[in-house]
């Protein structure tokens, strides 16, 4: 009895694994994977490593859940996961702040 129950249980979690993977695939968009980790902050062209200060990493699991752009990608303007190549070029013509960034690859 023991063996069908193991069996179930890996049957229905395989089943529900390649379900998820497939939602994924609808939900999320080119670029981007459904992941249960992360953090508060995520890349985008504007910033694409952000103060673990102010966007700390998040505890894993289902309410944290969500898709995020896969590694390597960015989410531009219109929430799209991009290649930082595909991102508009920065305009750095600003005033420079100084102290604590919220933005780690700002010069």
């Amino acid at each position: 009895m023991t063996r069908y129950l193991l069996a179930f249980t890996l049957i229905f979690i395989v089943a529900n694994v390649h379900v998820l993977a497939e939602d994924a695939k609808d939900k999320c968009g080119a670029n981007a994977e459904i992941d249960l980790c992360g953090g508060m902050c995520e890349p985008t062209c504007g910033c694409r490593k952000h103060n673990p200060m102010f966007c700390p990493r998040i505890q894993c699991g289902g309410i944290t859940s969500g898709c995020r752009c896969k590694e390597g990608f960015v989410r531009n303007d219109s929430k799209e996961c991009v290649s930082p190549e595909d991102c508009p070029k920065k305009d750095d013509s600003g005033p420079k702040l100084t102290g604590l960034k919220f933005c780690l690859d700002e010069d």
